[in-house]
């Protein structure tokens, strides 16, 4: 049989909007020497300045180091009630501090806060060599998961973030694995927006005061403050459903951190919005099958398909939705098997694509089934 591909078209109504994957605007600056803002829902990027240039990032550092420690967690390697011994090392580590002591046996609980909400350069030393047996081989993991994470920009020479030469990485780097942070951690990233800790009987702060504005919406990230890296921050907020991710840094003081992160912020909530065009899982599609059980296959995405608009212009306009797929595939075919495509197109530009997947399996036919599908399919190519 011929393979062919298959063009099915879908109307679709949304609200105009300029540029829905690269949808920076030319009216938004900011004083941060490297910054970047990305929808979480959409993986859009509405700004960036400089967000590929080589940056030291501080305490932002400790965002992977936690994503390491997490993972650690969820695979029940460890758990909260672990305990760990403070080692010279950790103790004498510079920085900001949780206060530890040298010999002190101390739980993961209270180190994953002294980290997140501290920003204890002491806890991370710790957590690195009771995880890995020392800092150096901790970091070689981080190194690699950053990769993992397609943070290729990225190189890391200790846990904490405090400066060296080869300790560095990108605003974009640092979104992403934020994102991953958020995403594959649910479970583990209330500690994020937790405001104070008090450990050995001193009580700090979170540095993020962006956790104090109510209307913002902001549940972390983390700060950062070195003197070569200047004052950075990662900052993620939620408002009406929508996710967004921002970093600045370089910045010249704490002031100036939390403005240029907020009006980020602002920008993107107040610029922007997502469109549902599917629900996850909704069945858009019925996909012909051959030599199959069931004759279709239908397909859904494994996840609400949206596209970000821009709130400039909100007239109403129709694009162009196309399903695309081979048509018919042969079975047998395991529900979730990728089986087709859906593009939203503004005439004959693409604006986004989300792949389609199987919702049931299908068995490959009985021998008189195919026999009958054959004998179909030559009287159809006939007349």
């Amino acid at each position: 049989m011929r393979s062919l591909l298959k063009i099915n078209l879908l109307t679709v109504l949304l609200l105009a909007f300029s540029a829905p994957l690269a949808a920076q605007a030319d009216d938004f600056q900011t004083d941060a020497s490297q910054a970047i803002l990305i929808d979480l829902n959409t993986d859009t990027v509405l700004f960036e300045k400089n967000s590929d240039e080589h940056m030291f990032p501080s305490s932002m550092t400790k965002v992977l180091t936690m994503y390491l420690v997490f993972d650690q967690l969820k695979k029940n390697n460890i758990n909260m009630d672990t305990i760990y011994t403070v080692s010279h090392k950790a103790w004498k580590t510079g920085g900001s501090q949780m206060f530890l002591e040298v010999g002190k046996q101390v739980k993961v609980s209270d180190l994953v806060q002294g980290v997140i909400v501290q920003s204890g350069n002491d806890a991370c030393v710790t957590l690195a060599e009771g995880i890995s047996g020392s800092e150096a081989a901790f970091v070689t993991e981080m190194n690699e998961t950053a990769k993992n994470l397609g943070a290729v920009n990225t190189h890391f020479s200790n846990s904490n973030g405090l400066p060296t030469e080869d300790h560095y990485t990108t605003a974009r780097d640092l979104s992403l694995i934020s994102r991953r942070l958020i995403t594959d951690f649910p479970e583990y990233y209330h500690y994020f927006s937790q405001r104070e800790y008090t450990f050995n009987n001193i009580t700090q702060q979170n540095r993020d005061k962006l956790l104090n504005i109510p209307d913002l919406g902001v549940d972390g990230i983390k700060t950062g403050y070195t003197e070569l890296g200047g004052y950075g921050i990662i900052s993620s907020a939620v408002k009406d459903g929508r996710r967004l991710i921002s970093v600045v840094n370089g910045l010249k003081s704490v002031n100036a951190r939390l403005e240029s992160a907020e009006a980020l912020l602002r920008y993107g909530f107040n610029n922007f919005k997502d469109v549902k065009l599917f629900n996850k899982f909704e069945i858009i599609e019925k996909v012909k099958v051959w030599a199959g059980e069931q004759d279709y296959v239908p397909v859904a995405p494994n996840k609400d398909v949206a596209l970000l608009l821009s709130k400039k212009d909100f007239n109403q306009k129709s694009y162009k939705s196309e399903i695309a797929y081979k048509e018919p595939w042969v079975a047998p075919i395991k529900k979730g098997d990728q089986v087709a495509t859906l593009a939203v197109k503004d005439g004959d530009k693409i604006l986004a694509q989300f792949p389609l997947y199987a919702t049931e399996d299908v068995a490959e036919a009985s021998f008189m089934k195919k026999m009958m599908q054959k004998i179909n399919y030559m009287v159809e190519r006939k007349f």
